[in-house]
């Protein structure tokens, strides 16, 4: 028997879902702090020529660029389950098992997805870097692993979870109260 995020479902059930999201969560934001502290960070410090030696070792930096966001992601999905809950809408299929997904649909938002990725940096690239005034060099030379990691955890995982499941939840369930 499957179990949804309804009244019928069991409470080591939803938590366990609230779990699962709030790690993938911090997994995400721990990535995108590593990144920033190790690799931004320095860039930026040596183009503006600012002084970070009265700065806490680069750990204590990624543990606190990782905490407050990571409460942030807490109570998006503590308002967006809880909401979603209230509304009797379903927001984590693929969590509670249901396993429905039409491949056709992957291929394209694959694809889409691609093209949507290469036209972003193009415009980045042409327009909107020139635009800045900042060297070309003066950006952080990520490694490839270590950029890609950022962009599916934190942009795929991450901002999901503040924008689709907290704030989107919470944007309809105030329509749905103003309706009535």
């Amino acid at each position: 028997m499957e179990y949804t995020l309804d009244q019928s479902a069991p409470q080591e059930k939803r938590s366990g879902v609230f779990l699962r999201l709030l790690l993938a969560g911090i997994l995400g934001i721990f990535v995108f702090s590593y990144a920033t502290v190790t690799y931004t960070l320095p860039t930026v410090s040596e183009t503006m020529n600012l002084d970070t030696s009265q700065l806490p070792p680069n750990i204590v930096l990624i543990i606190i660029a990782t905490v407050q966001p990571a409460i942030l992601v807490a109570l998006a999905l503590c308002g967006g389950l809880s909401l979603s809950k209230r509304m009797d809408v379903n927001v984590t299929p693929m969590l509670t098992g249901v396993k429905e997904l039409a491949v056709s649909r992957v291929g394209l938002g694959i694809s889409s997805g691609f093209v949507a990725g290469i036209v972003t940096l193009a415009v980045h690239q042409l327009v909107f870097l020139p635009m800045t005034g900042i060297p070309v060099n003066a950006s952080a030379n990520y490694p490839a692993w270590l950029a890609m990691s950022v962009v599916l955890l934190y942009g795929g995982i991450v901002e999901e979870l503040l924008l689709r499941l907290g704030v989107m939840t919470l944007l309809l369930w105030i329509a749905a109260k103003v309706q009535g």
